[in-house]
């Protein structure tokens, strides 16, 4: 089922995790290339080498190729708190997930396969969830009797088994359990150019017809690890994918670094 839940009055029906457009920030000072056109904020011209991207709602890791059929990481799902200037009575949320094809600039059309959890914080009560989903025909699904806290630690596969079919495995390492799921014939189709390690600052869809990026939670820092991607049928590790801060209004909220195989996104506020 989607998540439903209540913030400031207005009636939550469903939440889910976008694709993303990102703009690419030169991290040094080579020579670089034009390389895409973001819908949000426009192209910038790039470094060589060392890029940086951004988002207004995703941080992590991204790599780019062709043939992407998987991708798998592990992580430590955080203890979420208020941010500085929040108050008691508003939901705090966020998410870590693992997916394949979310970059909209490289895949405009097609589908985005993801699965991870979810922490938010009301006042001093924290709650959490697993969920599935194939964006944006199928909105962020709950898994049911699959227990997640904080301090777990989460390892989760996505694969994809043809453009319009996959599966996904979670399993949660501190409880000992695990869940799947398996998606048949999904629109739209996979474009298998793209996977991605990201925290990201979800959508909510209300009852009144408006959607808004969820209050989002300080979370500290999550780092994923033993990440892994099956690209053109051969297992990758996450050290030529790049990092992704998550920039809003000119100031960065999280960022993202990637060393020695490991993907950590940090809150900045």
């Amino acid at each position: 089922m989607p998540s439903i839940k209540e913030l400031i009055g207005i009636a939550v029906l469903a939440s889910t995790c976008f694709a993303s457009t990102f703009t690419r920030h030169s991290a040094g000072g080579s020579r670089g290339s034009h390389l895409s056109t973001s819908s949000l904020s426009g192209a910038v011209d790039v470094a060589g080498s060392g890029n940086i991207l951004s988002s207004s709602n995703w941080a992590g890791a991204v790599l780019q190729s062709t043939g992407v059929t998987g991708v798998a990481g592990t992580f430590t799902v955080p203890t979420p708190k208020i941010p500085s200037g929040g108050d008691s009575t508003t939901s705090y949320c966020g998410c870590a997930w693992v997916g394949v094809d979310g970059e909209l600039d490289v895949c405009p059309n097609g589908g985005l396969i993801q699965a991870g959890a979810t922490w938010c914080i009301r006042g001093g009560t924290p709650s959490f969830y697993a969920w599935f989903e194939w964006w944006p025909a199928q909105l962020m699904m709950i898994f049911d009797n699959f227990s997640v806290n904080a301090g777990d630690e989460i390892q989760v596969a996505v694969t994809a088994t043809s453009t319009t079919t996959g599966n996904t495995v979670l399993e949660n390492l501190t409880q000992g359990t695990s869940i799947s799921h398996t998606w048949n014939t999904e629109s739209p189709a996979l474009c298998k150019l793209t996977a991605e390690w990201i925290v990201e600052d979800f959508t909510d869809y209300y009852s009144n017809g408006s959607i808004s990026p969820a209050p989002f939670a300080n979370y500290g820092s999550v780092t994923f690890t033993n990440n892994s991607a099956t690209v053109n049928g051969a297992s990758v590790d996450v050290s030529g994918a790049q990092p992704a801060n998550m920039v809003v209004n000119g100031k960065t909220v999280s960022q993202s670094t990637i060393s020695n195989g490991k993907v950590t996104v940090t809150y900045q506020g």
